[in-house]
């Protein structure tokens, strides 16, 4: 496929795709709307630790801060200081929080969202000020218990101490190892002491300076737009969405229609038979057209019934017109080494144009002062007489039978140079009558007195009608519905035809849809 039939299959479903978009994005819509809306509050905390007089910041320091700042960011959102917040601050913290130490930096970075606006800034300030009071009273805690313990600890060394020093004075005359002992006993508890005493003295220098805190740096403030929904967001992503599935719908559909859609389906599912013209969509109840291309009644039928569509009776410029006008053309120039004196227009279905496009094609040769006999020769579903208001009978099947006389049934028509030959009654046997001697010779007496006979037939694949009048023929040509007629059915006629030894002169391409991409064989003349 090329690049330009990938925009027809869209271009085809365009419609379609704009619907599956429009309910996407109102689906997505509905949903944003249905969304509880969500808020979002932010704090900072900046973290310090103590650092020692006149030291430089090592990279070691640095790195102890970011490790404290991961602590910090871990103990805030647990549950001992949640509920320490709510219970001090008095407020229901009722919201997501998230705790993040900002890299290669001091800070944590807090946020809270809710779904009350008011809530979330309070409830996430009463959540930084506890914290930041949490560790200052667990650290200044840490400091007074060390120093208590090492008071005690001093004390009791003190003790020791004096008792040794008492017991060393009481000796009375002793031995060497006795005095040793006793001085032994002096020595260790003297150095006890001086130890507790040294460590002491180092606790209450620290605790003179500045301990690790947590300062709240920036406070959390109101909210403004909600975070979530994201609406216009939300929206465009559904449109979106909804573009992709309508394209995929449109490509899912143009995969599983097997109808013939253009030039190229007819040349590769119909042996490459040439298209000989291609007329556009007409309306059911059009008879002709203004200059405007609006439908008016046919003159050939003025009581106003449904009959099938007169391009040329009327707007003469219009793009059916010239579709036609381009088939008449294309006709002349296979009759250039050939002539074509007798055709059939047959179709492979019902329903697919062929007595609109042997109508129309009648009318375009007889405008060009030939003398054309358009013949019904469809004896199971006639429809010309009704066309051109004429009498069902008698007709083609009264002549075959011998119960009439040709001057008898040919019947004048409002438009110069074009009479028509109804079908007649429906015959018991239509199929013999046609493939009868008798048919054969009509065909070639009326080769004698018109310039062109074409013959209105039955479809192809129906019944034999149009392949035993094709034999008898100087040509067929085969209508195919342009988004009606199958691959199957076109196969199917043609192997019809090819089993009796004909291969139909070209293709008449009907009912082509301009507006689903199919147009462009007549776009050219129906602008002009």
């Amino acid at each position: 496929m090329e690049l330009k039939d990938y925009f027809r299959i869209i271009w085809r479903s365009k419609w379609i795709i704009l619907l599956i978009m429009l309910i996407a994005g109102g689906a997505g819509y509905y949903w944003s709307w249905r969304q509880t809306p969500i808020y979002q509050s932010d704090a900072t905390l900046l973290v310090t630790v103590p650092q020692p007089m006149g030291s430089s910041q090592l990279y070691s320091d640095i790195m102890l801060v970011e490790r404290q700042a991961k602590t910090f960011a871990g103990m805030i959102m647990g549950k001992t200081v949640l509920d320490g917040a709510a219970t001090t601050a008095t407020i229901p913290i009722n919201g997501d929080l998230s705790a993040t130490p900002v890299q290669e930096t001091q800070f944590i970075q807090l946020t809270f969202t809710s779904s009350d606006p008011i809530n979330a800034p309070r409830a996430l300030n009463a959540i930084a000020d506890y914290f930041s009071q949490y560790v200052s009273e667990l650290y200044f805690s840490q400091g007074t218990t060390t120093l208590s313990g090492l008071e005690e600890q001093l004390q009791r060394a003190q003790v020791d101490l004096e008792n040794s020093q008492k017991q060393l004075a009481a000796l009375n005359n002793p031995s060497s190892s006795e005095l040793e002992v006793a001085q032994a006993k002096v020595t260790y508890y003297r150095t006890t002491y001086m130890d507790y005493l040294g460590r002491l003295d180092a606790a209450r220098k620290a605790a003179t300076q500045e301990t690790t805190r947590v300062i709240v740096f920036e406070r959390a403030s109101l909210p403004g737009a909600p975070i979530s929904p994201r609406t216009s967001l939300n929206l465009a992503m559904a449109v979106v969405l909804g573009l992709f599935l309508g394209v995929g719908f449109a490509f899912l559909r143009d995969y599983l229609d097997d109808t013939l859609k253009s030039e190229q389906d007819v040349g590769k599912f119909m042996n490459g038979l040439p298209v000989l013209g291609a007329v556009p969509v007409i309306p059911h109840n059009a008879m002709s057209e203004d200059g405007d291309g609006n439908a008016l009644p046919s003159p050939l039928h003025p009581n106003g019934k449904r009959v099938p569509f007169m391009a040329l009776v009327g707007n003469t410029k219009s793009g059916a017109a010239e579709g036609f006008r381009t088939l008449r053309t294309n006709l002349q120039f296979l009759s250039a080494d050939k002539p074509l004196k007798v055709l059939v227009i047959s179709s492979s279905a019902a329903a697919e144009g062929k007595t609109t496009i042997a109508m129309n094609l009648a009318t375009s040769l007889a405008q060009m002062g030939q003398r054309v006999l358009l013949v019904d020769s469809d004896l199971r579903r006639p429809t010309l007489y009704k066309s051109f208001n004429l009498a069902a009978a008698p007709g083609l099947s009264n002549l075959l039978v011998g119960k009439a006389e040709l001057s008898t049934v040919i019947k004048k028509t409002p438009i110069e140079g074009l009479q028509v030959l109804p079908a007649g009654p429906i015959p018991p046997m239509p199929a013999e009558l046609l493939g009868s001697h008798r048919m054969r010779e009509l065909l070639n007496q009326l080769r004698q007195q018109f310039d062109t006979v074409l013959l209105d037939s039955p479809p192809v694949i129906a019944v034999t009608d149009a392949t035993l009048l094709a034999t008898m023929a100087d040509g067929l040509l085969l209508v195919v519905n342009c988004g009606r007629t199958t691959q199957d059915q076109a196969k199917a006629a043609l192997l019809t035809l090819e089993k009796a030894g004909i291969r139909p002169l070209g293709v008449v391409m009907n009912q082509v849809d301009r507006r689903k991409g199919y147009g462009h064989y007549y776009s050219y003349y129906h602008s002009h």
